[in-house]
């Protein structure tokens, strides 16, 4: 029983008492009684269920202005490569007349739209140096077609005999027998062909001196069989300066004697 329940039964016994002791108020124990004053508020019951809902929901109202623009977000991540396309059309390409201008002009290329995938190239280019006459400014040569004898000691080289001068430029050919002189300091190609036997079977070498030097590279050795002609045979591309002697030589390997069948000794000046 809580407080209230309490005052309540002391209100009641009040009453009835009352009652008893005001007879024209009746007493509690007859037919009629009186109402007592109101008691207190009792406790908050629970919330009852949740009514039915209202109405429809109304309009929609007009939309608003429009905010101002936000910053910029962030790049977002490069997406997927997409499908090659198809292979285009080859270009065409033509080249025009090219433009020869004068020594030391820088070379040029031009290229030029044509439309329709053609283009077209122009070049640009110098002219270079003028060269040497017949394209080179010295050369010469010394030949025989005619036999000749070859005495050998095996110790030393003897010069083979080229008694025929041939056409030559800035070469002396003639002042010196069997031997070309240089007139131009310069690098020379020099080339000869020989065609020799040996009475005794030896080793021959063949070779192109310059004065009482073998010039290196330019020797053919061969074992030959008696009087069987061998043909040797060599070029060689060396710095020579003027007034240098070139000869052509034969060496064997032990005393001998032979034959040159025909020998040739050319030269020529590269630059």
């Amino acid at each position: 029983m809580n407080n209230n329940d309490a005052a309540y039964n002391r209100a009641v016994k009040l009453v009835q008492n009352y009652a008893c002791n005001h007879p024209s108020v009746g007493c509690c124990c007859g037919t009629r009684s009186l109402s007592g004053p109101t008691g207190p508020t009792g406790p908050i019951g629970p919330t009852g269920p949740i009514g039915p809902a209202g109405g429809p929901t109304g309009p929609t109202g007009p939309t608003g202005p429009q905010g101002i623009q936000g910053i910029e977000g962030p790049t977002g991540p490069t997406g997927p490569t997409g499908p090659t396309g198809d292979t285009g059309p080859a270009p065409t390409l033509t080249v025009a007349p090219v433009t020869t201008v004068d020594s030391g002009t820088p070379a040029d290329v031009q290229i030029a739209d044509q439309g329709d995938g053609e283009y077209q190239l122009t070049f640009t280019i110098p002219e270079g140096p003028t060269g040497p006459a017949n394209g080179l400014s010295a050369y010469g040569g010394l030949y025989s077609n005619d036999q000749g004898t070859l005495t050998l000691d095996g110790n030393n080289a003897s010069t083979i005999e080229l008694a025929n001068p041939m056409t030559s430029l800035n070469v002396d050919e003639t002042t010196n027998d069997n031997a070309i002189t240089i007139q131009e300091s310069g690098v020379y190609e020099i080339s000869y062909n020989v065609i020799a036997s040996l009475q005794t079977g030896a080793d021959l070498t063949i070779s192109v001196y310059n004065g009482s030097s073998n010039i290196a590279g330019s020797s053919v050795k061969k074992t030959l069989t008696m009087n069987q002609d061998e043909t040797f045979n060599a070029t060689v591309i060396t710095q020579l300066n003027a007034d240098e002697q070139i000869t052509l030589t034969a060496l064997a390997s032990q005393q001998a004697n032979g034959n040159v069948e025909e020998a040739t000794l050319t030269i020529k000046k590269l630059n």
